[in-house]
């Protein structure tokens, strides 16, 4: 069974996605998803044999994290699954650390991670960007809609977010972005 962790929004907030959209300019006919099942992913588990699904209920059931505002800002098109989805271009404070930790326990040893954070929340070099990572061993960096850098990161704080991990490299940009690569 292919299982996840989601979170659902409520009735005003499925109302909006909805709207939105309806508003979107799709060259293809779509097929609207009902608004009541709308959710957020929050960890995708794959296939989950039949004998731990009782075990994957008990760990979600046992999960509490506090109450927190997520702005979805850009749409995206995911071809394998041909849906539009709507996702957000930053993480809120309160789930940074859960997420490391969740990120941690599903790796496995020897895994990495290549982090960007930004080292400074004003001035010219910090525009919000996305970064993509190509097949090859590039990454492209494109410029978002206007948002501002909500956290900034020194070494110190990158070093406890990541105390866990077996190891970081870090490397600063000119940009005031701090590019880590965290290995599990």
């Amino acid at each position: 069974m292919r299982l996840f962790f989601a979170a659902f929004p409520d009735g005003d907030s499925r109302r909006s996605v909805s709207a939105a959209v309806r508003a979107l300019k799709l060259q293809a006919a779509p097929r609207y998803l009902p608004p009541e099942k709308y959710h957020m992913t929050l960890v995708f588990l794959g296939e989950v044999p039949d004998s731990k699904v009782q075990a994957v209920r008990e760990v979600g059931d046992a999960q509490r994290i506090a109450c927190f505002a997520l702005r979805f800002d850009r749409w995206e098109y995911w071809e394998g699954a041909r849906a539009v989805v709507a996702s957000a271009s930053d993480l809120p404070e309160p789930l940074v650390a859960p997420v490391v930790v969740r990120l941690h326990a599903s790796m496995n040893r020897g895994g990495q991670v290549l982090a960007f954070c930004h080292t400074r929340t004003t001035g010219e070099e910090t525009v919000h960007c996305r970064f993509h990572l190509t097949p090859g061993n590039d990454v492209e960096v494109q410029l978002a809609q206007p948002f501002p850098i909500q956290r900034a990161f020194t070494n110190r704080s990158i070093e406890k977010l990541f105390a866990g991990w077996s190891g970081h490299r870090q490397f600063l940009a000119k940009d005031s972005v701090s590019e880590v690569i965290m290995t599990r």
